[in-house]
């Protein structure tokens, strides 16, 4: 989601305009997954809307990796901290904009300690769980990108990957906020430089792992049939790479038009702002006593396209503008 000034790569654009939309799908059709009649051809629909944008998050894990990694270039000490504080920055005000909604809206308490909690726990609304695992990447990077160069991108990615599938067997406590959660991918990101010949094979293997992702979930909210925690957490590390491979192997590599690389730079705003819509929605429902769940989906995608969207862009243009 940072805007890199290092090699310009237009597939890397297209990777982030995918993977904000997935988010936004997820997130839109969240409810109606759970709540629509079981089995039915509305829940359905949105049953694989929401599983085929699932590795969203991965996907922008893995593009921050991608980015991270350049085998030529040394370590840049003042490169590193302002990739930090591009982080940190934003993720707290977020936050403390979220906590302040919530203080009017839910009763949330005005504290600095409640503040401070959920900062560092990353729950202060349900996307910013992904900046903190972003930052804990971003801070261990140097150590990463040590750590392949020594003993070679791939045999440490695919160490990697043990370890996140070894997490999987655990039980640990916000697990979910550990960057050994999500290491796979971001070094899935360094290996990526290397791996050039499987093209073919990520799209046969994102069908397959997709339709076996879905059909267990179906299993699991319909006929409560439900796989065991590790066997989960590893169908979808191998579906989430497999995503990862297939979109940056079948994405085009020519030059974006001018519209499409601004909305590209205004995702990660877009992924911070977008729940506000939602919640709008949700408050519009309530007011006009409109129940469809349907219908409560599509106006909250609808919002976000009319106001997240065009806003964060426009302050996209505003920035590049006033920097000249």
């Amino acid at each position: 989601m940072i805007e890199s000034k290092k090699t310009y790569y237009p597939k890397v654009d297209r990777l982030r305009i995918v993977a904000c939309l997935a988010v936004i799908v997820i997130h839109v059709t969240a409810t109606p997954v759970i709540t629509l009649r079981p089995m039915s051809i509305q829940q359905l629909v949105f049953i694989f809307a929401n599983r085929i944008a699932k590795p969203s998050v991965p996907v922008f894990i893995f593009i921050s990796g991608f980015l991270a990694y350049q085998p030529a270039k040394p370590f840049q000490p003042a490169r590193y901290v302002k990739k930090i504080k591009h982080l940190v920055v934003p993720y707290a005000l977020w936050t403390l904009l979220y906590m302040l909604v919530f203080v009017k809206t839910a009763g949330y308490p005005l504290s600095p300690q409640f503040y401070l909690k959920h900062l560092i726990l990353g729950d202060m609304v349900y996307h910013l769980y992904f900046m903190i695992i972003l930052i804990q990447l971003t801070i261990f990077s140097p150590l990463l990108i040590k750590g392949a160069r020594q003993f070679g991108v791939v045999p440490f990615w695919l160490a990697s990957l043990f370890l996140q599938l070894l997490v999987g067997f655990l039980t640990i406590p916000y697990s979910d906020r550990l960057f050994i959660s999500y290491i796979a991918y971001y070094l899935f990101g360094f290996a990526m430089h290397h791996l050039n010949q499987y093209k073919r094979f990520s799209a046969v293997a994102v069908l397959l792992l997709g339709l076996i992702y879905t059909g267990t979930f179906i299993g699991a909210i319909d006929f409560g049939i439900s796989m065991p925690q590790w066997g989960a957490a590893s169908l979808y590390t191998f579906y989430s790479l497999a995503a990862c491979a297939f979109l940056f192997y079948w994405l085009p590599n020519h030059p974006l038009s001018s519209t499409a690389h601004q909305f590209a730079l205004a995702t990660e705003h877009i992924y911070y702002a977008h729940p506000l819509a939602i919640m709008a929605g949700g408050y519009i429902s309530i007011k006009l006593a409109y129940y469809s769940i349907i219908g409560q989906s599509l106006l909250a995608t609808a919002l976000i396209f009319l106001t997240v969207i065009p806003a964060s862009m426009w302050y996209i243009r505003y920035k590049h503008f006033t920097k000249y």
